[in-house]
């Protein structure tokens, strides 16, 4: 037996089965023609919102930096505030970008590279360039100054050592800096030699020196002198000016996964600004003549 329902009831059936089948055209139409536009204008507002310039993206959250003292480049002050020639250009040119909030702390030198390696700090300055380097790292167009890196003796020593050659340093102990990057000749010198010292810091170098432990300290001139003077050992030890081991750019470095290219290069141009306004050279005389 077949129920018969009231009329009224067929009636309020009839929208919605319509409703029902409009419904499924209008997705049908959506599928077809509207997914991929949406899908674009949902791309479109996301970048909006999360894609930001790099200054207000640092400027969030304290920009990280790494140094290890390199008088009078790099200084550590008692209350361990960084000062120095470089670290006044760095700090000038991230003022120059709009970067107000950053950290500068100091670590060992090779300990200072591991924390940049694995993005733990942003960026390490008074770096050197190396194609290894250069894979992990960015570096600006710019360098903040160039070094000269020579060999220190004991004025006692003066006329008996000698360097115009990696042939006067054989048979002697030579102090380095664990980390650093000297010239691929010299490093392949001490590993057939076998005679240097690996220390964290110059001053360490210079306390070696004086006390007869090694007999040469390689450093950036500059940066001998300030630890000698430091060390009150200055009327006591001799560069050898004659013949540098190498003369190098020095930069700052940034990990490539933190920090992008169009930070770095805005970077650059800020210190190629400083440059041609003559302020790095300010900062120079101002600090040599303390």
């Amino acid at each position: 037996m077949s129920t018969k329902f009231p009329k009224a009831e067929l009636r309020n059936t009839q929208p919605k089965m319509r409703e029902r089948k409009i419904w499924l055209f209008s997705a049908s139409l959506w599928n077809e023609k509207s997914l991929k536009t949406f899908a674009f204008i949902m791309w479109v507002f996301a970048l909006g919102i999360f894609v930001v310039p790099a200054s207000s993206l640092y400027a969030q959250t304290p920009f990280q930096i790494g140094v290890s003292p390199f008088p009078p480049y790099v200084t550590v002050l008692e209350d361990e505030k960084i000062s120095g020639i470089a670290t006044d250009i760095v700090m000038e040119a991230l003022n120059t970008v709009n970067i107000s909030k950053y950290e500068i702390k100091e670590y060992p030198w090779a300990r200072a590279l591991l924390l940049l390696n694995r993005g733990q700090i942003q960026a390490l300055y008074t770096i050197g360039k190396t194609p290894e380097r250069e894979a992990t790292f960015y570096y600006p167009d710019e360098p903040l100054f160039y070094t000269k890196w020579v060999f220190f003796i004991r004025k006692a020593d003066k006329g008996t050592l000698k360097f115009n050659s990696l042939d006067d340093l054989k048979g002697r102990n030579i102090a380095v800096i664990r980390g650093y990057k000297y010239t691929p000749a010299f490093w392949e010198f001490l590993n057939k030699e076998k005679k240097y010292e690996e220390l964290s810091h110059e001053e360490q170098s210079f306390l070696m020196l004086m006390a007869g432990r090694v007999d040469y300290v390689i450093t950036e001139y500059a940066a001998g002198i300030t630890v000698a003077k430091q060390l009150g050992m200055e009327d006591q030890i001799a560069a050898l000016m004659d013949h540098p081991l190498e003369e190098i750019p020095v930069y700052i470095a940034f990990n490539k996964k933190s920090v992008t290219k169009e930070f770095v290069d805005k970077f650059s141009k800020a210190l190629k600004e400083i440059k041609a306004q003559k302020v790095h050279m300010e900062i120079f005389d101002k600090t040599i003549k303390k």
